[in-house]
């Protein structure tokens, strides 16, 4: 909720098993338990918790077998907000609103986009993405949903909309579709850019169960604190270490710790007085 405002409306929860996905709207079971949702999916017994936290919300899923046959797990939707009177509301004037796209590797591309995106009349706008991190500001407010422990699964998230998009006379103020999704890896494709993720297939032996990476869900009237916030978080709960300057080295993508010193050698381009970069 902002204020007397919902931001998430009529939003489920999903898991895919042997092949088919399983909606917590379609079987609900009738658990009194108003920080959660049960659901039938297929043969599997399937919970959503919803978890106060930093102001926010953590959702965290969990699949359970209690057969005597092994299933095939498939993949998580821990959000599933599509269809019906589902809505993520950011701000009164989405078409205005920015998002955060971000790439599964390091080195994929990330930025800043407009929400609404222009694109070639007639054409129909694609599906947004972005990894581990998704967040949307209107200039000032911003709501993000963020991995908060990335264990085993890769998140993806995805969004539409478009101001086109719509039969009314005046411009759409919810944004219709907003998905969590964990999968497998993407595999790598030419240039060193991540590719879609892999469809898993994880045996679910008789009588056992698995979780879901949790997702923390923020919103905050100031943007950039609400995102810090959330990446903070994250840190914490990945168990990320702080160092009192920032740990340097040859290259880039790693650096040589605290027990490197000149005796040691440096490379012909080191200045002699200095022991990294």
């Amino acid at each position: 909720m902002a204020g007397d405002r919902a931001v998430v409306r009529h939003a489920a929860c999903a898991v895919k098993l042997n092949g088919e996905w399983f909606a917590s709207t379609a079987k609900p079971l009738p658990i009194p338990d108003a920080s959660a949702l049960h659901w039938q999916a297929g043969p599997a017994l399937a919970t959503a918790r919803l978890i106060p936290h930093e102001g926010g919300v953590v959702i965290e899923c969990e699949l359970n077998n209690p057969g005597e046959a092994p299933l095939t797990f498939n993949g998580w939707r821990p959000i599933v907000i599509e269809g019906g009177e589902s809505a993520l509301r950011v701000g009164d004037e989405p078409w205005r609103a920015s998002v955060l796209i971000n790439g599964y590797q390091s080195w994929d591309y990330a930025g800043i986009h407009p929400l609404d995106e222009a694109i070639t009349e007639g054409d129909r706008k694609p599906t947004a993405t972005s990894w581990w991190t998704a967040a949307i500001s209107d200039g000032e407010a911003m709501f993000v949903a963020q991995v908060l422990r990335a264990s085993r699964f890769a998140t993806v998230f995805r969004w539409h909309y478009h101001r086109d998009e719509h039969a009314g006379g005046t411009l759409p103020t919810d944004i219709p579709m907003f998905i969590a999704e964990q999968h497998g890896s993407p595999l790598s494709e030419p240039e060193q850019r991540s590719g879609l993720p892999q469809e898993l297939r994880l045996e679910l032996g008789p009588q056992t169960g698995l979780v879901s990476d949790p997702i923390l869900l923020l919103y905050g009237d100031d943007g950039t604190a609400t995102l810090r916030k959330a990446l903070t978080a994250a840190g914490h709960a990945a168990g990320a270490r702080s160092f009192p300057t920032v740990p340097r080295g040859w290259c880039s993508w790693y650096h040589l710790g605290l027990a490197v010193v000149i005796s040691h050698g440096t490379p012909p381009s080191w200045p002699s007085e200095c022991p990294s970069w």
